[in-house]
């Protein structure tokens, strides 16, 4: 991957989204919960972000931001990556910013709502267990002295939240599946990873994908997801430090999947 430097704020940056959902995976105090709460027992879990659909041919016709299950070991402490395919989450992350008192979005028109609809009803009708809608709001660092300046930015970041007007469109209410938001500032001095305030919260809950239990064509993808994901999964093994989780991407620069930590080879 090609970093990104410090001091930049997710305002700031042309590609918000990719570098949200990568300083996303910089804070396990952050997405450990929110994957906890989508049903994962352990913060032990695998993650692959920015899968490309050609891994799943026929099966997606467009990236997951975000796939990711809950980690099985053996009996002689070894990841079973066939057991830790049983359950699968998938996330789409959208990213909008504040400029001045307004909330700027690029999904924000009906053609661009109706996609992210077809987005998450293809993750539905793929055989993931739960699928999520992730909107995430880059705000502008905060100034202010000693600890005020904190509460400027927790302040700014909550105060844009209720601005968003139009979270409550962004699914309809047939779907079956979640929708969170993460208002997410800094404090000047710092990126959000650094001297960040925010964090996600629950809009709607996701509900167990209805389509596993009663499509058949459905069921089927689902056993072919698992396929493949285990042939992907099964070339990484254990966190290099215990209680921590694997992340992977799949890397739009060297175009392999590897460690999020790991540099372009």
């Amino acid at each position: 991957m090609i970093p990104i430097g410090k001091n930049n704020y997710l305002v700031d940056i042309p590609d918000r989204e990719h570098e949200a959902i990568l300083r996303l995976f910089e804070l396990p105090f952050i997405y450990q919960p929110f994957f906890t709460a989508l049903g994962f027992n352990s913060p032990l879990a695998w993650y692959l972000l920015e899968i490309r659909e050609h891994h799943f041919t026929d099966l997606l016709a467009s990236e997951v931001d975000i796939l990711g299950g809950p980690l099985v070991f053996t009996d002689f402490g070894e990841i079973n990556w066939s057991q830790s395919t049983k359950y699968l989450i998938a996330v789409e992350v959208k990213c909008a910013y504040r400029h001045e008192d307004s909330i700027k979005s690029q999904k924000s028109s009906p053609q661009k709502m109706n996609k992210i609809q077809s987005k998450i009803e293809e993750l539905l009708k793929a055989g993931f267990d739960k699928a999520v809608l992730l909107d995430i709001i880059a705000n502008p660092p905060a100034s202010g002295s000693d600890i005020r300046a904190w509460f400027n930015t927790l302040d700014m970041a909550n105060t844009s939240l209720k601005m968003f007007h139009i979270l409550q469109d962004r699914l309809s209410n047939d779907l079956p599946a979640g929708h969170w938001v993460w208002s997410w500032g800094s404090v000047i001095g710092g990126e959000e990873t650094d001297r960040g305030a925010g964090a996600p919260v629950e809009l709607r809950r996701a509900d167990q994908n209805p389509f596993l239990k009663g499509d058949l064509k459905v069921q089927t993808r689902r056993r072919e997801v698992e396929r493949k994901l285990y042939e992907i999964l099964s070339k990484f093994s254990m966190p290099l430090s215990f209680g921590y989780s694997v992340i992977l991407i799949d890397c739009r620069y060297c175009g392999k999947i590897h460690s999020v930590k790991d540099s372009c080879q």
